[in-house]
C-alpha cells in the first residue's frame, strides 16, 4: 500500500523529509552527508592580489601546483590564477589583473556528493572551499581529492558488507 502512495515505503519518506535520500542506495546517503572540509587541502599555494606574476611564475616552478589562489590581507577569496593565465601575461603585471573567480566554489557545508555533481563540467583541476560566515579561503578541493573521499567511503561500505555476510 505504501509503495502504491508513495512510491517507497512510509520509512523512506520519513527519512527523505529529514534530508537523507535512499534512492541513490547507501553510499548515496553517506556521500550526501559526508562533508567535504573533511577532505579539503588546508597547503595549498596562495598569493596576494598585488604580487606580479613574474614572482608568482618563479613561486610555480618551485611547487607542484599549477594553481594559485588570490585572497586579500583578510584572506578572503578573490579569484584563481593558473600557469597558463600566467604564461600569458606579461611579467609586470599583478594578480589581480589577472585572477578569475572560480565557477565552481564550494563551503563548509559541501557534501562530497554535491561536489562530484558540481565537479562533472568543471575544467579546472582545484575548487575552492570558502567560508560562508566570512569569505575566508578555508582551504581548496583538488577533484583527486573528491574522487578518493569517494573511493574511501565505497572501500567502507563494502567492507562493512562484507563483515556481515
Amino acid at each position: 500500500v505504501a509503495f502504491r502512495l508513495f512510491g517507497r515505503s512510509i520509512f523512506d519518506v520519513q527519512l527523505l523529509k529529514r534530508g537523507c535520500d535512499l534512492a541513490r542506495g547507501r553510499d548515496g546517503a553517506i556521500l550526501s552527508h559526508t562533508c567535504l572540509t573533511d577532505y579539503m587541502v588546508t597547503d595549498y599555494p596562495r598569493c596576494d592580489r598585488k604580487d606580479s606574476l613574474g614572482s608568482l611564475r618563479a613561486r610555480l616552478r618551485e611547487q607542484s601546483w599549477d594553481t594559485l589562489f588570490v585572497t586579500d590581507a583578510a584572506g578572503q577569496y578573490l579569484g584563481t590564477i593558473t600557469a597558463r593565465h600566467i604564461l600569458e601575461q606579461e611579467s609586470e603585471c599583478t594578480a589581480d589583473e589577472t585572477y578569475v573567480r572560480s565557477p565552481v566554489i564550494f563551503d563548509e557545508t559541501t557534501s562530497i556528493r554535491a561536489a562530484m555533481d558540481s565537479l562533472i563540467n568543471f575544467l579546472n583541476k582545484t575548487a575552492p572551499v570558502i567560508s560562508t560566515q566570512n569569505g575566508r579561503l578555508i582551504g581548496v578541493a583538488p577533484e583527486g581529492v573528491v574522487i578518493s573521499a569517494y573511493l574511501d567511503i565505497s572501500r567502507e561500505l563494502r567492507r562493512e558488507e562484507n563483515e556481515a555476510a
